[in-house]
């Protein structure tokens, strides 16, 4: 496994473990309305991890007893133990707090990952928290093996610049994506601990819990290799694709062979957004929509029918140039509209 660090985080900032069917804690958070995409992304993950002894740590947003005996019975199949966490006080405490969320794909749960030093009990040392748009492909015993000393493990955000530039952060280069986090708890518990969250969430952040963590943990992570949580626009391009775009705007994310290893052979799918849509969206043109609508399919959700989602006349046209353009001029023409569609957030 590749092991790159950013310019605050030195390379012997972890070492690995023997694991010989190891313990390894995996968390989930979720309301009812992502209860199907947590299932898809747990049996994934169980299906090709079971030379794992993983254990399932779930903080509950609002998912109703169907779906918990659904994912129930998910971890009975596989022999793996699963603890809930009622997260009610704290999703209570955020629809009382004056949130700013303008980005339409965050939600109340998705900041639930903020309080993980509340609810995690002290004696667990080591977690990887996955985001439940994600889907695992692959083994997962070298994170299981890596024990961390600095706060988290962490995969950079492959995205426009300008969506990641914050005045808390000197750096774009090593802002990360929080959907796919491996945590040393020890160390997230005491950094956490030294700051006041609820001043955090009331501010105007873009990506809110995302840019919260950034900021707090900009000088305490480890970076990983990108085949631990390949997001669109890794799928959506060519690795070569990628980097271009990266060096006209001065970024400095990952090396070529890196980016092949993520678009071929990902061990971590993250369907992030974008204007191909997402795979329980019916339209979805997602590269890896397969992978997902596969792993759904083996899940007991997989009777009911995927999402008809009304598509925009941008999206529309959006599809509609990805189709047909070389993808040099698609993503000068997608920055474009993305940076304009920044400035108006």
């Amino acid at each position: 496994m590749e092991k790159k660090c950013c310019k605050t985080a030195k390379i012997d900032k972890y070492v690995i473990r023997k694991a010989i069917k190891m313990e390894f804690n995996v968390v989930y958070i979720s309301d009812n309305n992502f209860a199907s995409k947590l299932g898809t992304s747990l049996l994934s993950m169980l299906e090709h991890n079971l030379d794992l002894k993983v254990v399932v740590h779930i903080l509950n947003m609002g998912i109703d007893v169907s779906n918990r005996n659904k994912l129930e019975q998910l971890c009975v199949d596989y022999s793996t133990k699963c603890i809930w966490y009622e997260a009610n006080d704290i999703k209570k405490k955020l629809e009382k707090t004056e949130l700013h969320m303008p980005v339409e794909n965050n939600s109340i749960a998705t900041l639930g990952r903020l309080f993980l030093s509340e609810i995690i009990p002290n004696d667990i040392d080591q977690v990887l928290y996955l985001d439940c748009d994600t889907v695992i492909e692959g083994s997962l015993r070298d994170l299981a093996r890596m024990k961390l000393k600095c706060a988290l493990g962490v995969v950079k955000d492959i995205n426009y610049s300008f969506f990641k530039r914050r005045p808390e952060l000197n750096d774009v280069n090593n802002y990360f994506n929080a959907g796919v986090l491996l945590i040393n708890m020890e160390q997230y518990r005491t950094i956490m601990n030294k700051y006041n969250l609820d001043a955090f969430i009331k501010k105007d952040y873009l990506f809110a819990d995302q840019d919260i963590l950034n900021i707090i943990f900009k000088n305490d992570k480890v970076i990983l290799s990108p085949i631990y949580n390949s997001m669109n626009r890794v799928r959506m391009a060519s690795p070569s694709g990628i980097l271009q775009w990266m060096r006209e705007n001065e970024e400095e994310l990952y090396s070529i062979t890196e980016l092949e290893k993520a678009h071929v052979a990902p061990i971590i799918i993250h369907y992030t957004s974008s204007v191909l849509g997402r795979p329980w969206e019916a339209n979805c043109m997602d590269p890896k929509v397969s992978v997902w609508r596969e792993a759904y399919s083996k899940t007991p959700w997989s009777e009911e029918k995927l999402t008809v989602k009304q598509l925009s006349k941008s999206n529309q046209i959006g599809r509609m140039l990805y189709k047909i353009l070389p993808e040099r001029i698609f993503f000068a023409i997608d920055y474009a509209v993305a940076k304009k569609k920044y400035n108006k957030l």
